[in-house]
């Protein structure tokens, strides 16, 4: 286990295991903290993804800035940069496409079958 940063309350641990790499940010402070780590803390090229909050960390400019919100702890995996998975994107865009053309021959076919 390896202390990254420690300031006024905000603390920032890293523990490698194997090919693992986890970071947790604790904040005991009353105000939301910005925490910034460079490139000889942690790899980089990759992302930090929150494994409590949900929180997404990308590496810009060799650096990590991690924002933590007040008295709150987040537990981070050190994983690849994540892409865009256009399959995906397009598959939901075809559904919300079919659906679309549902929704107006429903609507169609109720203005045809009203009474005159």
């Amino acid at each position: 286990m390896e202390l990254l940063y420690e300031k006024g309350g905000v603390s920032v641990f890293k523990r490698v295991y194997g090919d693992e790499t986890i970071v947790v940010a604790m904040n005991n402070t009353t105000e939301t903290q910005t925490i910034n780590l460079t490139d000889k803390e942690l790899e980089s090229n990759k992302e930090l993804r929150g494994m409590l909050n949900g929180d997404l960390v990308r590496s810009k400019d060799n650096s990590y800035s991690i924002v933590i919100d007040r008295e709150t702890t987040e537990v981070y995996t050190l994983s690849p940069k994540s892409i865009i998975n256009i399959p995906y994107l397009l598959v939901i865009g075809l559904v919300l496409l079919i659906f679309g053309i549902f929704i107006a021959l429903v609507i169609k076919r109720s203005k045809r079958n009203q009474p005159k």
